[in-house]
């Protein structure tokens, strides 16, 4: 086997086994129920979760407005053009991922140790990477200490 086909076959081996996505909750999608249902959200989470909803609401369709904007303004007559038009379409993705990671983030704070566990072993069930967070420590009136 050639020294290409190696090296392409340790790539494709590394990527698959090594670079696991995010594990991600979802939270600005439609499945809220379902979070609420899997983890036994308690009403303090429950109001940080819409909370943070709204939230991501609001900022992801400024960027989808800027999206559109983008696609409704700039040039696409020639390569170039398309080529920086992607690039920046690219940017502004890339800051709706990072968008959505940090809402669910912020909704993974407030999970307890046993909700927090139970996210971790979902996300190894489908090999994807947890986002690391410390599990909230809630008092017997079921709000945080």
């Amino acid at each position: 086997m050639s020294r290409k086909w190696r090296w392409l076959l340790l790539m494709g081996m590394a990527v698959s086994w090594g670079w696991a996505q995010t594990c991600t909750l979802d939270v600005g999608g439609g499945e809220v129920e379902r979070l609420v249902n899997i983890f036994q959200l308690n009403g303090y989470q429950m109001g940080h979760l819409e909370e943070v909803r709204a939230q991501y609401g609001l900022d992801s369709r400024m960027i989808q407005d800027e999206i559109d904007r983008l696609f409704a303004e700039h040039p696409q007559d020639t390569r170039e053009e398309m080529q920086a038009l992607a690039e920046k379409y690219k940017v502004l993705q890339q800051r709706m991922q990072r968008m959505a990671v940090a809402a669910d983030t912020e909704v993974l704070k407030t999970f307890n140790e046993r909700q927090y566990q139970r996210y971790i072993e979902l996300c190894q069930s489908v090999y994807r990477s947890p986002i690391h967070v410390v599990p909230t420590i809630y008092g017997p009136d079921g709000r945080p200490k």
